[in-house]
This record gives C-alpha cells, structure tokens and sequence, in this order.
C-alpha cells in the first residue's frame, strides 16, 4: 500500500534529522576540532545551497515524475553515503573542513531531495483531499517513528557495545 511507503519514508527522513541538527555540533567540535564559528559558517553557506537548490530539485521531481522511485532511492543512498563519509571516514589530506563540506553538501542535498519529493509529491500521490488528509496521518506517523527511533538509537547502541 502507497501510505506504508509513505509512513516509511518519512521515518527514514525524521530519523536523519536528529544527527544533524543535535549530535552534529558536538561530534564536530569535540571530534573532528572543529569550532563552532566555522561550524555555523559551514551550516548557513549549506542553507544558501539549499535556497538555490530546492526549487531546482522541486522542478526535477516535477519534470521526471516516472522517476519518482529513482529519486527517492537517490536521496536514500545519498543521505547514507553522507552519513558514512560524515560520521565514520576521516580525510587523509587536505583538512577537515573540506572534506567536512563535501560530507555536508552530499548529505543535505539528498536529505533536500527526499524532503521536496516527499512533501512535493503528496497531493499527486494522495489523488482527493480525503485521501490526502489519511496519507497525511501515515506520514506524520511515521515522522514521530523516526524521530523516536533517532532519540533512542545511541542509547541502544551503546547498550549493545558501541562506543
């Protein structure tokens, strides 16, 4: 059923939104050393990328919607790749805040992807305004799986041996 695929997906992109926004900061500064400052600078330079790059991914989702599938595949495998190369790779050369952009710009724009096709797309998928206040209620479901889901996983990884 599409409103289980919707419930999914916007698990998966609640649950990405809490390392980002809250565990973000700290593994930066504390792990990678770097300060807030350039941190912030990283952060609001991404949000300008992402004033140009919405609507030019909103107006691809519009333009190709047979590949609707493809793009939400491509914002799930970008935003694990991102998460990869952010929280588990480390550059070899050429400085932390470089490779700490690439990571960001890669994450946030499949993040980006998945958040315009998601929310872009509802009325499409939905069909009526009945259905579109049911496929509401799975999506809004699955945003409060996924954010509960993010909040609990370090404790539960920690639980189970991760350090």
């Amino acid at each position: 059923m599409q409103a289980h695929r919707i419930s999914l997906f916007a698990l998966m992109l609640a649950a990405a939104g809490l390392p980002l926004y809250i565990h973000l900061p700290r593994f930066a500064t504390a792990e990678l050393g770097v300060s807030l400052g350039t941190l912030a600078v990283v952060l609001a330079g991404i949000r300008v990328l992402d004033f140009v790059q919405d609507p030019l991914l909103g107006w691809i989702t519009d333009r190709w919607p047979q590949e609707r599938a493809t793009f939400a595949a491509l914002a799930a495998f970008g935003m694990a790749g991102g998460f990869i190369l952010l929280y588990s790779a480390r550059p070899n050369a050429g400085g932390v805040v470089p490779w700490l952009v690439v990571a960001l710009v890669l994450l946030f724009t499949a993040y980006s992807l998945g958040t315009v096709l998601f929310y872009g797309q509802s009325t499409t998928l939905a069909g009526s305004p009945e259905a579109l206040i049911k496929l509401a209620s799975y999506r809004e479901a699955g945003t409060l799986a996924g954010i509960i889901i993010a909040a609990l996983a370090p404790t539960a990884l920690v639980a189970f041996g991760a350090a």
